[in-house]
Order: structure tokens, then sequence, then C-alpha cells
């Protein structure tokens, strides 16, 4: 269980969600669906430190006065992100947790009339909610939300597009096994 040392696999489904907060407004990132993968090692029963890492599709779209959404492409991303997490002595089963560290974000792709533009890679902070769930000694579920703030800044040589926020939040359930 959780109360020895040790490490963690975990994969999980994660959905991000949408965003319009863009600079000039106009511009809305679509939720993305994604298979996250993470590493973890436990410090006890109190602490844990966590690598994860995903590949997601973002669709863009930008709406220009009455005019419909005109789709600009997508952008394919590459979180990695560093958490140390607190993990409360609950006891049981059911463990939740909190962390925070760090996220580099890695823009490997872009699509349609994106590809003519750099968006570029981006650092930060990221924040995190979950709980695991013992279903055996070593197989558990996991429950949680993560925050990696990402500004996706949209430009071609002096030409700057926009700037619009990309992962405001993610949820997500999946499974873990410990060894």
């Amino acid at each position: 269980g959780s109360e020895h040392a040790g490490w963690a696999f975990r994969t999980r489904a994660v959905l991000s969600g949408s965003s319009s907060d863009s600079d000039p407004e106009g511009y809305t990132v679509f939720s993305g669906i994604a298979i996250d993968a993470a590493l973890s090692r436990e410090f006890g029963s109190r602490f844990a430190a966590e690598l994860s890492l995903r590949t997601e599709s973002r669709e863009v779209d930008r709406e220009i006065g009455a005019e419909p959404m005109e789709p600009l492409g997508s952008i394919e991303l590459l979180p990695v992100t560093l958490t140390f997490q607190y993990r409360h002595p609950a006891g049981g089963r059911f463990h939740p947790y909190a962390g925070a560290g760090a996220a580099l974000t890695i823009v490997w792709e872009k699509s349609g009339f994106l590809d003519t533009y750099d968006v570029k890679t981006q650092s930060g902070p990221a924040f995190q909610l979950g709980a695991d769930f013992e279903l055996a000694v070593s197989v558990f579920l996991y429950f949680g939300m993560r925050m990696i703030t990402y500004t996706a800044k949209i430009h071609h040589g002096e030409d700057d597009l926009a700037e619009v926020r990309i992962n405001p939040m993610t949820f997500g359930a999946g499974v873990g096994f410990r060894f």
C-alpha cells in the first residue's frame, strides 16, 4: 500500500478544457482528450514526486466579426510535468493528495494555417489535486485534476498573430500499479 516507500506507474484518460482567453480576442482552443502516463516515487506515506507526460491535439478557431468561426488548424502538444506531492494519511483505501511543481509544454507539430506560424515551447507552474483508491495491494484507481499554465504565442517573424491560453485545467481518471 501507500504506507511503504516505492514506485508507481499510472495511466489515465485526461480531458483538457476549452479556452477562449486570447489576445486579441476571438480565438478559441477546443478541449482535448489524451492519455497521460506517469511514474511516481513515494517517500513514506506522506510525500511523493511524480513525472508525467501526455500528447494531445488542440484545434484552434478564430472568430472574425459576424462570420462563422474560421478553423486555423491544430497544435500538437507534449506537456511534461514534475510535481512534488503531499499525501494526506487518511488511512484505509482512500489516499488524497495535493501537488505543486513545474511543467514544460513542447509544441511538436502544427497543421492547417497554423503550420506557417511558430508556436514556442514554454515552462510554467503546475498544480494538482487527486486521490488514489486502492483495489489491491499494488493496484489502484486514480481521480484528479491538474492545472498547467500555458499560453501559446503564435507568431511568424515580426508578425504576432495571437496569444492563446491552451491548458487551463485537466481532469483525469485511470489505473495505477505499485511496484
